[in-house]
């Protein structure tokens, strides 16, 4: 079994009876991971998140090397050189979030006494969330400025809040607009629901129907489908009633299929006993990274994830 290699070009792989080991695109072997490893993640901005036997989890560099010793509950994938890794304390219901450099060095910690939430640094801003306020923080974990008030429904939808490519889904009660990276307002609240997809594009909906804008508020795809969900760059999965099939960015049929079932699976992590790789990892999760895997809108088939991208 082998991870995919979407957002990677190093990625876990196993086989029967042997130690998990990591492959290239090409599948030829980079690195033979220690027997102690029980489980691992793909290799994103240099590092890959790697599990032992107690459940607890580290990282490890593109040679197998561990760089960060094995002793969180939950980790982030690295992006720009940070992540968020948590240690929960059941007995007293507290979370505590250590921000570390790729040296394992910790920049600074909170806890959920701090905050109801922490998210992805990216653009040089760590989303954080509490009672009704969602704030960026810098990497020192001062406020730089408040995003935005949520209201309860958009709290459902906390994982579309971060800061990509100079630009941020911000809302106003339960409509939802972007901000540029200064705060400004550049498109007004005016969706039910905004995420960003990546390559500029905006998936969105508007009167229960779905549709992708760009930035300045031009529409890529009419609003008609029921649900939305880009897969690559210029092809994305749109469903309509009990259907689903695949378009190009004109709105263009992209297959001559209909699909009646589908699922949206990715293998981010292989366990090192091979009858087991397919099954969930016990209590020590590894969350996926949720700009890896775009916010999806995909009405009775996929909820809006939670972009906290704990792994």
């Amino acid at each position: 079994m082998a991870s995919d290699f979407v957002g990677a070009d190093i990625v876990p792989a196993t086989l029967p009876n042997k130690p998990i080991t990591l492959i290239n695109s090409r599948c030829e072997i980079v690195a033979t991971l220690d027997k102690s490893i029980k489980a691992c993640g793909k290799i994103i901005d240099g590092l890959a998140p790697f599990m032992d036997y107690s459940d607890k989890i580290g990282f490890i560099d593109k040679n197998g090397k561990i760089v960060i010793k094995a002793q969180y509950d939950n980790v982030q994938y690295f992006h720009e050189g940070i992540a968020v890794c948590t240690e929960k304390d059941e007995e007293y219901n507290l979370t505590t979030y250590h921000i570390l450099n790729k040296d394992g060095k910790e920049l600074f910690k909170l806890t959920s006494n701090d905050y109801d939430y922490i998210g992805i640094y990216n653009d040089g801003f760590l989303p954080a969330m509490k009672d009704d306020e969602f704030v960026y923080l810098d990497n020192t974990g001062k406020i730089v400025y408040t995003l935005c008030k949520i209201g309860e429904s958009a709290r459902e939808n906390f994982g579309v809040f971060y800061c990509k490519d100079g630009r941020s889904v911000f809302c106003e009660g339960d409509m939802y607009g972007l901000k540029d990276k200064e705060n400004n307002i550049i498109l007004r609240a005016k969706y039910d629901l905004l995420t960003y997809g990546g390559d500029g594009i905006y998936l969105a909906k508007k009167e229960s129907k779905y549709g992708a804008i760009d930035f300045t508020d031009k529409v890529l795809l009419d609003f008609k489908y029921d649900g939305i969900l880009k897969l690559r760059k210029n092809i994305f999965l749109v469903t309509n009633g009990e259907t689903a099939t695949l378009i190009n960015d004109k709105g263009e049929d992209a297959t001559n299929v209909n699909f009646s079932d589908f699922t949206i699976f990715q293998t981010a992590f292989v366990k090192s006993d091979y009858a087991e790789a397919a099954t969930p990892l016990d209590d020590g999760y590894m969350y996926e990274d949720s700009t890896a895997v775009d916010t999806v809108f995909m009405d009775d088939y996929y909820d809006v994830q939670d972009a906290s991208g704990y792994y």
